[in-house]
C-alpha cells in the first residue's frame, strides 16, 4: 500500500508546474510584453513605408471652358483637356537610409523586448523565491516551536520548580508566542506572493514546484557583451547614425518630374508636355533637423557608455554576493550539522538533571533556529543573486 502512495506522489510531481513552467506561460500571455511585439511589428511596416518613393500624382485639368454651357465643344478656340502624372524622384540614396534606419529601430526594439523578458523573468522568480522562502521558513519555525514546546514540558516534569525554572517557563511561553505571531506572518507572506505572481496575467491553477537549494554555478566568465538592455541602446545608435546620414543626404534636393498630354479643338494640334520642380531649401529645416538628430545620437552614445559601466557594476555585484552566499552556507551547514545539533541534543538529554541545562535550553533552541533561518537566507540571496546575473547578461546560466 505504501508503494502505491509513493507512486501517486511521484506522479503528482512529475505532474506538477514548476516555476520556469508558470513563467513560460506568463511570458507568452503577458499583456505588456503582446503591446511591446505589436510595436516591433508596426515599426517593421515603417520600415518598408519610409523605404518607397511617393505615389505618383495624376492631374487632369480643362482649360477656357464656358460656363453657360460647359458641354459643349468648340466654343472657344484655346479650349483643350491636360492629363497629366507627377512622380517626386530623389536623387540620393536616403530612402534606402531611411529604411535601413527603421530597421534598426526595429532590432533596437527586438532587444528590448528581450530584456523586458528577461526583467519580466526575475520579477516572477523573486515572488517564486520570496514564496519558497516563506514556506521554508515557517517549516523551520513549526519544527522549532514543537522543540520548544517539548522542552517546556520536559521542564515542567523535573521534580522541582525554582525561581529558575519559572524564569525558563515564562520565557518559553513568550518564545511560543512570538514563533506563533512569526508564522502567521508567514502564512500572509505566501497568500501576498501567490497574488503577485498572479499580478503578471496568468492565473495558477496548481501549485508551483520551485527549486531552492544552493546553486553551484560558475559565473566568473559571465560579462555583458550579451546584454540585452546594452544591445537595445547600441542598435538605437546605429539607427541614429543611419537617420542621420538620411539627413545630410536630404540637402541634396528631391526633383518633382511631370510628363503629360493636352488635347485641344480642332483648330489646335495635340501636344505633350514635360516639366521639373525642385524645391528650395531657404529657411533651414533641414539643418536643423541634422542639428537635432545629431545631438540625439551623441546623447545615445553616452547613454550606451554610461549603461555599460552601470551594467558591469551591477553584474559585479551580483557575483560578488552569490560567491558571498555560497561561502556563507558551506560555514553555516557545517556548524549546524557538527556543532549546534550536538548541544541542543545535549541541552534536552540533561534538562532534568542541571540547573545550567535548563537555563541554556531555550538559549539553544534560538541559536539552532538562528542558523537554520540563516542557510534559508543564503540560499535565497544566492538564488536572487543568479536571477539578476541572468537579467543583467542576457546569457543562460
Amino acid at each position: 500500500m505504501s508503494k502505491i502512495v509513493l507512486l501517486v506522489i511521484c506522479a503528482c510531481l512529475l505532474n506538477a508546474q514548476t516555476l520556469d513552467d508558470f513563467i513560460a506561460k506568463v511570458l507568452v500571455q503577458n499583456p505588456e510584453i503582446r503591446a511591446l511585439e505589436a510595436g516591433i511589428r508596426a515599426v517593421q511596416e515603417d520600415a518598408k513605408i519610409v523605404g518607397k518613393l511617393d505615389n505618383p500624382q495624376l492631374d487632369v485639368q480643362v482649360t477656357n471652358i464656358d460656363f453657360t454651357n460647359p458641354t459643349k465643344r468648340n466654343i472657344e478656340s484655346m479650349q483643350q483637356t491636360m492629363v497629366g502624372v507627377s512622380q517626386n524622384i530623389p536623387l540620393t540614396a536616403k530612402l534606402n537610409a531611411r529604411e535601413e534606419a527603421k530597421k534598426s529601430s526595429a532590432e533596437s526594439l527586438k532587444h528590448t523586448v528581450s530584456q523586458k523578458k528577461l526583467n519580466i523573468e526575475f520579477a516572477l522568480k523573486q515572488s517564486g523565491y520570496d514564496l519558497i522562502k516563506a514556506k521554508e521558513t515557517k517549516k523551520i519555525y513549526d519544527k522549532y516551536l514543537q522543540t520548544l514546546k517539548f522542552a517546556l514540558e520536559l521542564l515542567r516534569a523535573s521534580n522541582t520548580i525554582g525561581n529558575t525554572e519559572h524564569n525558563e517557563l515564562i520565557r518559553g511561553e513568550i518564545e511560543i508566542a512570538s514563533f506563533m505571531r512569526k508564522i502567521t506572518d508567514l502564512e500572509g507572506e505566501e497568500r501576498t506572493q501567490i497574488r503577485k505572481l498572479q499580478s503578471f496575467g496568468t492565473e495558477i491553477e496548481e501549485e508551483i514546484q520551485i527549486r531552492f537549494d544552493m546553486p553551484k554555478a560558475d559565473v566568473k566568465a559571465i560579462t555583458i557583451e550579451g546584454s540585452k538592455e546594452y544591445a537595445s541602446v547600441n542598435t538605437m545608435v546605429n539607427s541614429l547614425e543611419k537617420e542621420l546620414k538620411s539627413e545630410r543626404l536630404s540637402l541634396t534636393p528631391d526633383i518633382g518630374l511631370t510628363l503629360g498630354y493636352a488635347k485641344a479643338d480642332s483648330e489646335f494640334r495635340d501636344y505633350w508636355f514635360f516639366g521639373v520642380s525642385i524645391p528650395l531649401q531657404i529657411y533651414g529645416k533641414e539643418d536643423a533637423s541634422i542639428k537635432k538628430i545629431g545631438y540625439e545620437l551623441s546623447a545615445k552614445i553616452e547613454e550606451s557608455a554610461n549603461l555599460k559601466n552601470t551594467l558591469a557594476y551591477e553584474l559585479d555585484s551580483s557575483k560578488i554576493k552569490l560567491e558571498s552566499a555560497q561561502k556563507n552556507y558551506a560555514l553555516t551547514d557545517k556548524i549546524l550539522k557538527t556543532q549546534l545539533s550536538h548541544l541542543l541534543e545535549s541541552a534536552l538529554a540533561t534538562l532534568k538533571t542541571t540547573d545550567s541545562s535548563k537555563v541554556y535550553v531555550i538559549s539553544a533552541i534560538k541559536d539552532a533556529l538562528g542558523l537554520e533561518l540563516e542557510l534559508i537566507d543564503y540560499k535565497y540571496d544566492a538564488n536572487i543573486a543568479l536571477a539578476q546575473i541572468k537579467m543583467l547578461s542576457g546569457e543562460e546560466i
